[in-house]
């Protein structure tokens, strides 16, 4: 399935988070009514075809179940892992492109923050900057899909090209920062 947005790891984004909130008000707001709608974004997750979206959900599952009932939460979190892991050596046994295309791409993106590693290269430079560092192997794997990289498939390595390691660690120190609050407060009502 292609959607309207930039690709289908976008649908795919879009579609995990629906199921998981469905997934919310269907067994804790005992809200039946969604229970279709989280069916759907499930459907739709899977048909989108985007190993990455698939692999989200799997991971964010494993973490879901540590908050289960102690009863079943090993028996959850041991299911999630295993499905996680065959995923996983599936992609890498059945040499899915993807993956390795994102392996040079990283390693690409990894010498383009050794050049500026404090401030990066400029904030939406990627697209710009990228083909001087391109291995030529990624011409002889994706063969007739020539593309242009707009962003190194990797949200962090993203910020750290761009903004430089400053930067990335700004980012991650405020949501921590978001996590430890949302944490701290989540019981109590905000207004």
């Amino acid at each position: 399935i292609f959607s309207s947005l930039a690709n289908p790891n976008d649908l795919a984004l879009y579609s995990g988070l629906v199921f998981f909130l469905g997934l919310y008000y269907v067994f804790e707001k005992k809200n039946k009514y969604l229970l279709p709608v989280t069916v759907w974004a499930l459907v739709v997750l899977i048909f989108s075809k985007s190993g990455s979206g698939i692999l989200a959900v799997l991971f964010s599952g494993m973490l879901l179940s540590l908050s289960f009932k102690k009863s079943v939460r090993i028996l959850s979190f041991f299911l999630f892992f295993v499905i996680l892991i065959a995923a996983l050596t599936a992609t890498v046994y059945f040499k899915s492109d993807a993956a390795f295309y994102r392996g040079y791409l990283w390693e690409d993106t990894f010498r383009m923050i050794g050049q500026k590693p404090v401030l990066g290269w400029g904030l939406g430079s990627f697209a710009y900057v990228y083909p001087a560092f391109r291995n030529p192997r990624l011409f002889l794997l994706l063969k007739d899909h020539q593309i242009e990289f707009l962003h190194p498939e990797n949200y962090y390595l993203n910020l750290a090209a761009e903004g430089g390691i400053i930067y990335l660690l700004l980012f991650i120190t405020m949501n921590a920062i978001l996590i430890y609050y949302l944490l701290k407060y989540k019981g109590s009502r905000i207004c």
